[in-house]
Order: C-alpha cells, then sequence, then structure tokens
C-alpha cells in the first residue's frame, strides 16, 4: 500500500477556487503523486474490496446511536472503493519516449482507477478493467480528469468509462472506452463512455474510440 499524505497541488482543491475551467490547463506533471511506468515493464493491480473508515459523529444532533449495521448515519472520513485509489491529485507516465511499459488495472467489484481530486496521463500504456467506473475523479464541480498523450484502453462492465464530478479535458493520446452504452453521455449522470458534471472536451489530435461492452 503506498499512501500520500500531502502533495503539491496546482490546480483548485474547493469549489470556491475555480473560476473557470481555465484551471484545467493549469494541470501539470510535475504536481500530485507521480507514477511512473517503467520501460519493458508489466504492472499489474487487482482490487476486490471497498474500505470505508468512518468519524466517531453522526451526521445529525438529534442522531443518538448507530444501531447494526447502518453506517448511513455517519460521516466517512475516508472511503476507498477502486483498485487503485488516491487521496491527492495523480499523474500516470512513461519512464522514456519509447513507452515499452504496461499499467493494468483491474478492479472485480467495483471502480478501476480512482483519485479524490485531479487526474492527468501524461504518456505510457494504462489498461483498465472494472466492475463499476473505470475511471473516477470526484471532486464535485472541482475535479478535471485531463489526457495530454499515451494510451489508454478502459472497460467497464456496468458504469462509466470515465467518471469526473468535475471536466474531462482530452489533449491528445489514444483512447478507447468499452461501456454499457455506445453513446457519450454529457451532464447526464448516466453510463456511457465519458461522463462529466460539468463539460467534455476533445481535441482534433485525439484518437478516440468507443464501443458497447458485450460481456455478461
Amino acid at each position: 500500500i503506498v499512501f500520500y499524505e500531502s502533495v503539491f497541488e496546482c490546480g483548485p482543491t474547493k469549489e470556491d477556487d475555480v473560476v473557470s475551467f481555465d484551471v484545467g490547463s493549469n494541470l501539470s506533471a510535475n504536481a500530485g503523486a507521480r507514477v511512473i511506468i517503467a520501460d519493458g515493464s508489466t504492472n499489474s493491480f487487482t482490487g476486490a474490496n471497498v474500505y470505508r473508515i468512518m468519524k466517531a459523529k453522526k451526521k445529525s444532533d438529534s442522531v443518538t446511536a448507530v444501531t447494526g449495521s447502518d453506517i448511513s448515519l455517519q460521516k466517512k472520513m475516508y472511503k476507498m472503493d477502486a483498485a487503485f485509489y488516491s487521496f491527492v491529485s495523480i499523474v500516470f507516465s512513461a519512464e522514456s519516449s519509447s513507452a515499452t511499459g504496461t499499467l493494468n488495472i483491474t478492479s472485480t467489484t467495483y471502480e478501476g482507477l480512482d483519485a479524490e481530486l485531479h487526474m492527468l496521463v501524461e504518456s505510457g500504456k494504462i489498461n483498465v478493467t472494472a466492475e463499476d467506473d473505470g475511471i473516477n475523479v470526484n471532486e464535485d464541480n472541482v475535479s478535471v480528469f485531463m489526457m495530454n498523450g499515451g494510451t489508454l484502453n478502459v472497460t467497464t462492465k456496468g458504469g462509466d468509462g470515465i467518471d469526473s464530478n468535475g471536466w474531462i479535458d482530452l489533449n491528445a493520446g489514444t483512447l478507447h472506452i468499452s461501456a454499457a452504452s455506445d453513446t457519450d453521455e454529457t451532464n447526464a449522470r448516466a453510463e456511457g463512455p465519458l461522463d462529466a458534471d460539468m463539460e467534455v472536451y476533445i481535441a482534433d489530435e485525439v484518437n478516440y474510440t468507443h464501443s458497447q461492452y458485450t460481456g455478461n
């Protein structure tokens, strides 16, 4: 387990800091936790469990007890519901321009790759397979998923290919998504290849394709 308590953040960290989508252009490979895919390597992560660490305080002062297994009345301190999960912004890149390494992420229960703030794919080859959302960035009206290069293949059996509670910004690279729906879903909160609560931007330089998942 690798745990980052704090890292340098170059983008907004809360909704009050968001002025416009221009903040997305400030995402940098020098910020966040860095994952470098070594040349010639194959790296595989598989996750099957969901963890929630709860706060002792209840959501409402009128609640005096939480009975049985009912945790819905408690506030979450931490949650981890992805095979590869980050509490901070995270950046993925290849070791060199040859980009001969591969990162495989497989979730057998919920989401594949998750960051609580921003996520940037600079380069490298990444394959994500998940039962629910393939990739998720989940700070409401703040998070940006950005792709500036590399190859990203996402297969989701019942969720969104890429789900952002803020923006999705695809600038360059090759992206293929196999998802429950064969149409893009923007601002719809529905399963599909791309689902953003704010906006989706796709540059002409992006080789983007999607297909409908046909497995069980």
